[in-house]
């Protein structure tokens, strides 16, 4: 299934990691029945922001080939010494490293955030069996004394 890349990152910038673990006491079972479908998006979405992240990360790397190349031609056609980190100074200066950094910085953050939304899942889950474990003997217990 495609999606496009802004459609992606809304939906990962939307996840709430403080809510997607919380709990309707009321209706345990409809809980459970959506926890599968909301790790199911979840990681698809994780899966979508790697890739994304990995893509920017090479992104970065060739832009700081191309600028470390350029700095490089151009001390020599200026007879200017070359050092390490005048390079490194350089390449960190352009304002194009500088945008492909923050979007490298910006993948990894929405990599993060699937992350922490597919942990909290897995704590609500561990939450919902207790909590089903305890209404279903609790029905029992009701049932044996009516």
């Amino acid at each position: 299934m495609y999606m496009a890349k802004t459609d992606i990152n809304t939906q990962i910038d939307s996840i709430d990691v403080s809510t997607i673990g919380t709990i309707d006491n009321a209706n345990i079972f409809g809980e459970v029945e959506r926890l599968a479908g909301d790790y199911g998006r979840v990681s698809e979405l994780l899966l979508h922001a790697t890739l994304a992240a990995s893509h920017a990360k090479t992104r970065l790397d060739q832009l700081e080939g191309q600028i470390d190349l350029s700095v490089r031609q151009s001390c020599e056609v200026s007879g200017a010494k070359v050092t390490e980190p005048k390079i490194k100074s350089a390449v960190k200066a352009t304002q194009s490293y500088v945008v492909a950094k923050s979007a490298v910085e910006e993948a990894e953050g929405r990599v993060d955030r699937c992350k922490a939304a597919l942990k909290t899942l897995d704590k609500k889950e561990r939450m919902l069996d207790i909590l089903a474990r305890f209404q279903i003997r609790e029905f029992g217990i009701n049932q044996r004394t009516q």
